[in-house]
């Protein structure tokens, strides 16, 4: 586990890095909330400052994204546009995709259903065109 949260040993809130082929994958698992979202923003930034081709926002393992954690989604988002790298964001709860839906973060945020998905040319930087499949293509993922 990196980014340890200050706020005192969650439990349910796990943070894990990977580089895939040039771009840098953030896994995510448990609730982003008000003792989580600032690790997961001073994290994002990290990454960020680095300028990596592309950054995917893994939140396949993400239990609950609150009102805060969204607001790093957006600073993460506004960032990338900054530094130039391409940003895209994993969801596969229907219960996350909806918060995001309900706040319109679907039209701002590039989503996908996964990794391998985020990872296509166009997106951030993959290797296959024709395995990409944008969010909206996969109606079993939307509620």
């Amino acid at each position: 586990m990196i980014g340890a949260v200050e706020a005192g040993d969650v439990e349910s809130f796990e943070m894990s890095e990977v580089d895939a082929d040039g771009a840098v994958v953030l896994r995510i698992a448990g609730e982003v909330d008000l003792l989580t979202s600032g690790a997961v923003g001073r994290r994002c930034a990290a990454i960020l400052k680095e300028r990596p081709a592309a950054f995917v926002l893994d939140l396949t393992g993400v239990t609950f994204l609150g009102a805060i954690g969204m607001s790093e989604l957006v600073e993460a988002h506004d960032q990338s546009v900054t530094v130039g790298t391409v940003f895209a964001v994993v969801v596969s709860s229907r219960c996350v995709l909806h918060t995001l839906t309900i706040v319109g973060l679907d039209e701002l945020l590039t989503l996908r259903a996964t990794v391998a998905d985020a990872l296509c040319p166009g997106v951030a930087g993959g290797s296959s065109p024709t395995t990409c499949r944008p969010f909206a293509s996969l109606p079993s993922q939307r509620a």
